[in-house]
This record gives structure tokens, sequence and C-alpha cells, in this order.
């Protein structure tokens, strides 16, 4: 953990896990995020602020989109790994970190458009990432309502395999032509 904490602690769960409520140096409130290892023993993964702990709750609620909860389920999976110290899971908590981030700006973007009272408020990804003199973190581009299509990227990926193969094979035929004659 970055700074000691005091009491009086409460525990919930989440996920595998566990969120620890408790108070922080100055004494305002912190939450912590404690994910078991695979050897059982659990480990400090990060600290959040009282509302950030009620987005991730409100992010794996069962009312969230399933593409949110399964982003959240990635990143938990991610973090859970990088905790057990695994090296390679940096970049796939990276990846799942992206991701969700693509998510929840194109879910800011939906809200944005409708009345609620935090449409204009910074997510807690942006707080998150925002440095020691509050740059925070944007994203650029229009948001969507929907995911990219990944089936013209499948089949870009399909036809140019194939396309090496028959490459392949054509150039093996006239070598082999050559060789005969």
């Amino acid at each position: 953990m970055p700074a000691p904490r005091s009491g009086p602690f409460a525990w919930s769960s989440f996920g595998d896990g566990y969120l620890v409520a408790s108070a922080g140096e100055p004494g305002e409130p912190i939450i912590d995020l404690l994910l078991p290892s695979s050897d059982g023993t659990l480990r400090w993964v990060t600290a959040f602020g009282r509302g950030e702990v009620e987005w991730l709750a409100d992010l794996t609620s069962s009312d969230s989109p399933a593409s949110v909860r399964d982003g959240v389920a990635a990143l938990e999976a991610a973090l859970r790994a990088l905790a057990d110290g695994d090296a390679a899971a940096a970049d796939d908590a990276v990846g799942a970190v992206d991701d969700l981030m693509r998510r929840l700006a194109q879910l800011r973007g939906e809200l944005a458009m409708g009345s609620g009272p935090d449409a204009g408020a910074p997510s807690a990804a942006s707080r998150l990432a925002a440095g020691p003199d509050d740059a925070h973190v944007l994203m650029t581009g229009p948001a969507r309502s929907r995911a990219a299509d990944r089936r013209f990227t499948t089949m870009g990926g399909l036809a140019l395999a194939l396309g090496i193969v028959a490459l392949f094979w054509a150039a093996l035929g006239v070598l082999l032509w050559l060789l005969l004659t």
C-alpha cells in the first residue's frame, strides 16, 4: 500500500477479491482493492475514492451493459494476474484498461446526449489518469453508439493469409517446373 491506513475497517466482496474501506493519511476515506493471488494470499492492487467504488459497483451489477461487465471482468482477471507477479500480465492489463476506457467513453458520449446531472463531469478513469498537475487524459474522436464490426478485419486477415498461401504454392510450382525442364 502506498500509505498507512487507519480504522475502522469495513470489508465488502468484489468479484473474488475484497474492497476495504478505511481512512487514509490525512483522514479522507480510501477504499483499497485486494485480489487473491494463485497461492491464496491477498494482494493490494489499487486504491479508490468513494465515488469511484460506487461507479465500479454499478459497472459490475446485473443492470450494467454486458460489454462493460465483460470489460470489468477482463480487467479484474488482468489485475489478478499482475498481482501474482506475472510480468507478461502488464500488457493484458493495459489492453483491458484501454478496451474498458473506450467503451466507457462511448457510454459517456451517449449519456452526454441525455440530461444526466453528471454528464459533463470527468470520468473516474480520467481522474485516475490525471497527473500531479491535474492534466487530464483526453480521448479524441467521435463517440460511437456501438463497437466497430470485427468481421471485416477477420475477413481481411483471412484473404491475406489465403493470398500468401496461393503465392507460395504458385512460386513452388514455377520453381519445380523450371528445375524439371
